[in-house]
């Protein structure tokens, strides 16, 4: 019967995730990072010039252009001018999207709709596999589990490669278990071409490489010959694909620059780490020019290997936590997937008793080694801003639950199921539309979020246009902002005010305004001196706009109060 039903099922499951997706992503704003990521997918489809945040390789820019062809929207003046610099990328994804004849609104939505298709199409993917491998009911279950999670609903709509990279990631990983499986010449092809379409899609995918050699080595070593061929082929189409999205720039490769312009790679490449270093070096003796993936990788390498300003539960750092993914999954996660994970932990643990692991059908080994590489890298890593770069796990996550669950035999399992995906739906459906500030039942919800996470965790810039509503709500007041993003605020607040320094305040600045509004990344001094609003975190807001920007009224007395008692203690600093 199920099997009968499956595609029925699955297109309610997609159709109601892009349903929720595309009504919920119509009422925020840009996020920090699409901005740049929208003028750099448009300026390479239409100039192949690749410039801004070269850290991110191109598919995902590619896909968010398409329908920008469409619209063609100008591209002129300080939009031509990123640079691979923060403040200069910046500036060109607002002067494209917000001085454009085409509204910034328009602009955004045509560019998030390839990802919300990227993502409906992963579900797809997670349950067909789900099916071959373990039947119907577990494909269906793992589709559902995975499309309520609130975090996979928030950063599925957004321009950002996180999503791209989670599906590619795991196209790659379940074409290499049917060549593994089948032998098949085009599963193998399938394989590389996947793998260099993660590649393509964000740096990270290198925790594919570990995991293509250990299912290898767990499915049975076929001879160094077949090994060394196998492997030769995947690299060599995966090697295929990144150039062919870096297509404009294969002259930068020729031997000693033929065909190409630009500064010679040794001199445009970051030096800080040895793997820097070392392309340099190649680069020099081959004669290489600047080329942005290999300035990418370098990047990639020094970002993630640097140190990065990070806060988590209270406590400021710039180095990461290895424990920060293990505590951001425990607040971020629906309460009821948590109680499924304990059950799985507990059912796995019976069931070893009596199966030997070296026994066990490849495909548990498919779902675990992503999980086990991907999580080492990202523990070991130092960049601690948000949940969603451990994304590229959660189809591998999902399939393993509903396998781990519907498979073996036990009491009260479907009754258990049935309850599970009913309490997942409603925690689920009840964050509508605050998708990315959700935090699960169990901590209290969004409101209690920033004693936690912050950054893209809860306050990604997504809730300008809120803040919007809130202000012609109000007859359009001013107002104080500190906002954590890069839309320009006036697009959305006509009166926005730059917010006083802390100095200012102690010295007697007034708050020249009627509220005053802060992201509640800098409230919790993250990217900003940590006590520069220590005053005001413990004065309680009139309203919270979307979970990440806290409005105060000026005239609330606790506020003036501890305006008071700041002057108070600067006017005895010395």
């Amino acid at each position: 019967m199920l099997d009968r039903w499956f595609w029925g099922a699955i297109a309610v499951v997609a159709g109601v995730l892009a349903t929720v997706q595309i009504l919920s992503i119509r009422q925020e704003a840009q996020t920090w990072d699409e901005g740049f990521e929208i003028v750099g997918a448009y300026q390479y489809l239409t100039t192949g010039e690749y410039r801004a945040s070269l850290e991110n390789p191109p598919l995902e820019r590619i896909l968010a252009g398409v329908p920008l062809l469409f619209l063609r929207p100008d591209l002129n003046g300080a939009a031509l001018q990123a640079d691979n610099t923060a403040a200069r990328d910046v500036d060109a994804g607002v002067e494209f999207l917000y001085h454009n004849r085409i509204p910034a609104e328009t602009i955004l939505f045509a560019a998030r709709l390839p990802m919300i298709a990227v993502t409906v199409g992963l579900v797809c993917m997670l349950a067909a596999w789900c099916r071959r491998r373990f039947g119907a009911a577990v494909g269906i279950v793992a589709a559902l589990l995975f499309s309520l999670d609130p975090t996979v609903i928030a950063h599925g709509r957004y321009v950002k490669n996180d999503m791209t990279v989670t599906a590619m990631a795991f196209l790659a990983v379940i074409a290499w278990d049917w060549f593994l499986e089948t032998r098949k010449l085009v599963a193998l092809i399938s394989s590389g071409v996947a793998l260099g379409l993660a590649l393509g899609s964000k740096n990270s995918a290198v925790f594919l490489l570990p995991v293509f050699v250990a299912l290898y080595l767990l499915r049975g070593w076929a001879g160094s010959r077949a090994a060394l061929r196998s492997f030769a082929v995947v690299g060599g189409l995966a090697a295929a694909v990144v150039l062919v999205l870096y297509a404009p720039y294969t002259g930068a490769l020729m031997p000693r620059g033929r065909g190409s312009a630009g500064l010679p790679l040794r001199e445009a490449i970051d030096h800080a780490t040895a793997f820097g270093r070392g392309i340099a070096w190649l680069g020099s003796r081959l004669g290489w020019r600047s080329h942005p993936y290999l300035i990418g990788l370098a990047t990639f390498a020094a970002h993630g290997g640097g140190t990065h300003p990070a806060y988590l539960w209270g406590d400021h750092g710039s180095s990461g936590w290895w424990y920060y993914f293990p505590l951001a999954i425990a607040v971020k996660t629906p309460v009821a997937v948590l109680a499924a994970l304990v059950m799985l932990i507990a059912l796995a643990a019976m069931r070893l008793r009596s199966t030997q692991i070296r026994n066990a059908p490849l495909a548990w080994f498919t779902m675990l080694a992503p999980i086990v590489f991907y999580g080492a890298l990202s523990a070991a890593g130092h960049v601690d801003i948000g949940l969603r770069h451990l994304l590229p796990i959660y189809p591998f996550f999902y399939a393993l639950l509903a396998a781990g669950l519907l498979t073996p035999q036990w009491r009260f399992k479907i009754p258990a199921i049935t309850l599970i995906l009913i309490a997942t739906a409603a925690e689920s459906l009840a964050a509508y539309p605050y998708y990315t500030a959700f935090f699960n039942v169990l901590v209290g919800g969004p409101k209690n979020g920033p004693k936690y996470l912050v950054d893209s965790n809860i306050d990604w810039g997504q809730d300008l246009k809120r803040l919007g509503r809130f202000s012609a709500e109000h007859a359009s007041p001013r107002i104080c902002t500190m906002y954590f993003g890069t839309a320009p605020d006036w697009y959305y607040v006509p009166q926005a005010m730059n917010f006083p320094s802390l100095e200012e305040l102690r010295k007697g600045a007034d708050l020249d305004c009627e509220f005053a509004a802060v992201s509640v990344t800098p409230l919790e001094g993250v990217y900003v001196p940590q006590e520069q609003f220590a005053w005001l975190r413990e004065v309680p807001p009139l309203q919270r706009i979307g979970y990440s920007i806290y409005v105060w009224d000026v005239r609330d007395p606790a506020l003036n109060a501890a305006l008071a008692h700041l002057r108070d203690e600067g006017s005895t600093r010395p």
